[in-house]
């Protein structure tokens, strides 16, 4: 999907939507077909050697690479600009460019080279098409805001299913809490949680040691989590989600 959206009012989340890329000819290239032209551009001036000076190498393809990413990055940033004017939104809260991660860059044969491509002309044209807008775009700091529960900001933990079982990573598709049982979409968690840390409301972790941190929230103690002890707790819960059993959003 191209990104999980959430519409905050008086303090509730009023909308959330999982704005997913349009499929088809409508839809712009996909992130891994661009790839695939990257890399054949690379390949052929690697071949072909050093150009003359003054001279430029597979000036067609080059062009054909720069359209195809404008079409999509236009395309992506439209449906973001578009969900936030069908709301009555006037602020759009982004991840800043190192922590936004569209589904398509979890795949295969996408280099980081590619993905910082992709996610920085994403938010530059979300820029650009929320001034034409008359909204205003703020970049949030990313950091914990997919594993920290929404609800009650306990730490809990991302996961994904890899032949029905959990396997708990960054980049996990799906979110569960060990203190209040809450389970959703990691993305859509995420979404929610920038929210929070734009109006200051976001837990604040700290490390004590590897795998070990202190969660301070602003009406609870602060306590110390062990991440694996997490992860072992939500053992049981996660297996079911991934199983199908209890899938979240």
């Amino acid at each position: 999907h191209l990104a999980a959206a959430t519409v905050r009012r008086d303090g509730k989340i009023v909308r959330a939507r999982i704005l997913r890329e349009e499929a088809g000819a409508t839809g712009g290239p996909r992130l891994p077909a661009v790839a695939a032209h990257k890399r054949a551009l690379a390949d052929g001036r690697t071949k072909r050697g050093k150009p003359v000076r003054g001279e430029e190498s597979f000036v067609e393809l080059q062009a054909h690479v720069t359209d195809m990413g404008e079409d999509r990055f236009k395309k992506g940033a439209r449906r973001i600009v578009n969900f936030a004017r069908e709301n009555g939104c006037d602020l759009i809260i982004m991840e800043k460019l190192g922590g936004l991660i569209p589904d398509a860059e979890r795949e295969r044969g996408i280099n980081r080279a590619l993905v910082n491509w992709n996610r920085g002309n994403l938010v530059e044209w979300v820029k650009q098409l929320a001034v034409d807008a008359g909204l205003r775009v703020v970049e949030v700091a990313p950091h914990w805001t997919s594993q920290l529960c929404s609800k009650c900001g306990a730490l809990g933990a991302r996961f994904s299913a890899d032949h029905g079982q959990p396997v708990f990573d960054a980049v996990g598709k799906m979110f569960a809490c060990p203190e209040c049982g809450y389970s959703a979409n990691a993305d859509h968690n995420a979404s929610v949680n920038l929210h929070r840390r734009f109006y200051g409301e976001l837990a604040k972790v700290e490390k004590v040691r590897n795998g070990v941190y202190r969660v301070t929230n602003l009406d609870q103690p602060s306590a110390e989590v062990d991440l694996e002890q997490v992860k072992s707790r939500l053992a049981a819960r996660a297996a079911r989600m991934c199983s199908g059993e209890a899938m979240p959003f």
